[in-house]
């Protein structure tokens, strides 16, 4: 027995060719998509990016503070006192302003400047509101001025005095000493006299003087103090005015055998400095 399958009509051929025609012709068109730009409003919103993962943090610089030590417009304010005992010297250093109200006290200081042949330190009365403290250091003592002022410390030191034919060439060298301290040119024998001010003392045979200089150092001494050891206590140095014993009297750089204050001789630690002297 044989099957036979239904021959399909030929109008449904037609038609499924048609419908492969029409999908096929739909495909073919179908145009290329095309990027699409939108735009939006900008974000008020701010992002700020810290350092990255492992990255050093960010160093800032940190201003130093002025002080003392620092250089900048310095003034001393000082005074050189020819005596028998020796030559004392009074210093502060400080800012221009502050030593301004102090001249007047410190000319009356040099003026009755005394010291005590038990202690070898100022005994002479001080302007009201002034005190004295003992050191035993290069300075014997030092002079502070009132609170009101500041509490401006002075401080004194002793020195031999030399032959009285030296004694120009001594106030000069310790005059430029001060000076260099400030970064100031040095003077001379024929302007040093005109740089300072005088100061008669009763029964003195040379005067004093007082230094008042403003510069751009920081005013504090060298490492190595001046030549001429201070004087001893009760050891008379010899006094400038008298020539009979002058003769006698040992070089300027020479040392002072009878002295017993010994010389400091020592080596600053890293980072340190010595004070105004």
């Amino acid at each position: 027995m044989q099957l036979r399958l239904p021959l399909q009509a030929p109008g449904s051929r037609a038609s499924i060719l048609f419908a492969a025609i029409v999908i096929f012709t739909q495909i073919a068109c179908e145009p290329t998509p095309q990027v699409r730009v939108y735009e939006t409003s900008k974000s008020e919103s701010t992002f700020v990016s810290g350092p990255l993962s492992g990255s050093a943090p960010e160093r800032t610089s940190v201003k130093t503070p002025k002080t003392d030590s620092t250089p900048g417009t310095r003034r001393i304010l000082g005074a050189i006192i020819p005596a028998d005992q020796g030559c004392y010297f009074l210093k502060a250093t400080d800012s221009p302003e502050r030593l301004e109200p102090l001249m007047a006290d410190l000319q009356a200081i040099v003026e009755n400047f005394a010291i005590d042949p038990q202690t070898g330190r100022p005994s002479n009365p001080l302007p009201e509101g002034w005190i004295i403290n003992p050191r035993n250091d290069i300075a014997i003592a030092e002079l502070i001025s009132p609170e009101a002022t500041g509490k401006i410390k002075f401080t004194v030191t002793a020195l031999a005095m030399p032959p009285s034919q030296d004694w120009q060439g001594y106030l000069l060298s310790n005059v430029n000493r001060w000076r260099g301290q400030l970064k100031l040119q040095d003077l001379t024998a024929e302007t040093l006299i005109s740089s300072l001010v005088e100061v008669p003392r009763t029964g003195a045979s040379i005067p004093s003087y007082i230094f008042d200089e403003v510069g751009t150092g920081t005013g504090a001494m060298s490492p190595t103090p001046p030549s001429n050891p201070a004087t001893p206590t009760g050891s008379p140095a010899t006094p400038p005015g008298n020539p009979a014993n002058s003769a006698a009297s040992p070089p300027l750089d020479a040392p002072n055998p009878s002295a017993n204050r010994p010389k400091l001789d020592y080596k600053l630690p890293e980072g340190w400095s010595v004070g105004q002297g």
